[in-house]
């Protein structure tokens, strides 16, 4: 119980960390302060190298442990002990695989991964001035830069969650995998029907 107190307190502090950071963009003022900017693109930053670094060890923590439990359960099998033992063993390598496959551990790291390197590919582009990102001095450049990154690393983060819910379920998958066939080739639904 503490573990999911635990994340969902830090999503928490994390959104409003970034709410507090960014309070004139829900009153829909243009954000003018490139500090503020730089501010709301380090706690996104922060944000998913945390959740990276965590999913990532639970995802070799389960496998870890898939691999050496599976593996001692002939092994116990042929030493004379209760049979109970290769029983604990085999039992909690199938509980540690279905929650593994449950939480998806190493689909979320793939996420905050690719998140994390877009946003540190937009910072980058921000700083030197290429891209999206006129490099030209002036408050009228400064603005649209600093609104270009806000709306970018916003769409990052909405392509991120989004992928998330789309982990959820199978069906989701399946569905945005045949929709972005269908985008990329018109006739992909005679494909995917075979």
């Amino acid at each position: 119980m503490s573990w999911f107190w635990h994340k969902s307190n830090r999503q928490q502090n994390t959104a409003h960390s970034i709410a507090t950071v960014a309070n004139n963009s829900t009153t829909g003022d243009v954000i003018i302060n490139i500090s503020t900017v730089k501010d709301v693109a380090k706690a996104r930053i922060d944000e998913y190298e945390q959740e990276k670094k965590y999913n990532k060890s639970c995802y070799y923590t389960s496998q870890w442990a898939i691999i050496v439990l599976t593996g001692i359960t002939p092994l116990l099998l042929i030493v004379p002990l209760p049979n109970i033992y290769p029983a604990i063993s085999s039992a909690v390598a199938s509980i540690t695989a279905g929650l593994a496959s449950t939480f998806k551990f190493r689909e979320k790291y793939d996420l905050n991964k690719n998140a994390l390197t877009c946003i540190n590919i937009e910072v980058a582009n921000f700083n030197c001035g290429t891209g999206n990102y006129t490099s030209n001095i002036g408050d009228e450049n400064a603005e649209k830069n600093n609104n270009t990154l806000m709306h970018n690393i916003d769409l990052i983060d909405i392509n991120r969650r989004h992928s998330w819910s789309g982990l959820i379920s199978a069906v989701n998958i399946d569905n945005l995998a045949n929709s972005n066939v269908a985008d990329i080739t018109p006739s992909a639904e005679n494909k995917v029907n075979l």
